[in-house]
């Protein structure tokens, strides 16, 4: 939803955009997220033993059982080392649903993102192993975006990210690839340079300098740290892909 609404509002900023199993403006807590916000410390444990749900879309994504099993407590493991913060993620949710429970701000937002012409993914998993964000309320979005191309990635539900990275990676590049391609005209043309950080001369100077790429920028819950690594060539396309990271109330190890 956030780059979203940063698409509708800063379209010259934008080729394209890919929301991966999103929350669209309609969103509410459901009984189960409600349930976990009434004591979220207390809680806790419970949660982390519902996660267990979990572990049939970690194994689909396997050719064998053994490496789905293999998978899934490599996944265990890093959940364990990278510690949730459940008062953070309590208040995230409660800073979202306090924002989208008036109708009012429900349409003024839905109204703002149908603003959004450029070339847009929307990307789930399947319906049977999604068991986050049901695929059925992020195809909402098709109703704002009729233009927008709906993709499936097959074997995964909410963490093809992790389980099928390379079909992820793929899926989105090409996509991307395509629109900076259809926005420039040809292969030949450059398209307008978008600055994504300080431009560094030599590799001398990218090593001296890099202090002044790695940076952090404040966020809601605490600084988010950015390294920008500038290419040798004009750059044609950036995707970032952010998760927030495990101590400032992230729920998986960062994605990027």
């Amino acid at each position: 939803l956030v780059a979203a609404l940063f698409a509708a509002r800063y379209p010259q900023r934008v080729t394209s955009l890919v929301l991966v199993s999103a929350l669209p403006p309609s969103w509410t807590p459901d009984a189960r997220v409600s349930f976990y916000l009434r004591y979220p410390w207390l809680l806790s444990p419970l949660f982390c033993f519902g996660a267990v749900r979990l572990y049939r879309e970690i194994a689909a994504a396997q050719d064998t059982w053994w490496r789905g099993v293999r998978s899934a407590c490599g996944a265990g493991t890093i959940a364990l080392l990278h510690m949730f913060h459940p008062g953070r993620m309590a208040r995230r949710v409660h800073l979202l649903s306090s924002v989208l429970a008036a109708d009012e701000t429900r349409r003024r937002i839905e109204a703002e993102l149908s603003h959004v012409k450029v070339p847009t993914m929307i990307v789930m998993g399947e319906e049977s192993l999604e068991r986050v964000v049901p695929p059925r309320i992020t195809r909402e979005y098709l109703a704002i975006w009729p233009h927008a191309r709906l993709e499936t990635l097959a074997r995964t539900g909410h963490l093809g990210i992790l389980t099928r990275p390379a079909e992820f990676a793929t899926l989105v590049s090409t996509f991307a690839a395509a629109a900076m391609i259809s926005e420039s005209g040809s292969r030949d043309e450059p398209s307008p340079r978008r600055d994504v950080g300080p431009r560094l001369g030599s590799s001398a100077e990218r090593d001296s300098g890099m202090n002044d790429i790695v940076r952090e920028i404040a966020g809601p819950v605490g600084p988010l740290e950015a390294l920008l690594e500038q290419p040798a060539e004009t750059p044609r396309a950036a995707v970032v892909f952010a998760h927030p990271l495990p101590t400032h109330g992230g729920t998986m190890h960062t994605k990027v």
